[in-house]
């Protein structure tokens, strides 16, 4: 007799990021490299998740604790728009 194996279909086994906007918008704080080397993965896998791709729902729970962990974020630089200079009056 011969043994069968079925395999099963399991949607749930990987989500999208839209359903925690929160937690997309966090994933932009820390640097990709602090992000992925605290998480324990590649910074390819940060990249996807940045860009709202499908992850498996272990990975999400890696980059949640990662975020927890108080990761320091990215030094942002200021815009040429907000640097306003005066000019003393000659007068």
């Amino acid at each position: 007799m011969l043994d069968t194996f079925t395999l099963g279909y399991h949607p749930n086994e990987t989500e999208n990021l839209t359903e925690d906007p929160e937690l997309q918008r966090k994933l932009h704080g820390p640097s990709i490299r602090a992000l992925a080397k605290a998480a324990g993965m590649s910074t390819k896998t940060v990249k996807a998740a940045r860009q709202w791709k499908r992850l498996r729902r272990s990975t999400i729970d890696k980059l949640e604790k990662a975020l927890l962990s108080g990761l320091p974020l990215k030094k942002t630089r200021t815009r040429s728009a907000e640097i306003r200079f005066t000019l003393d009056d000659p007068e």
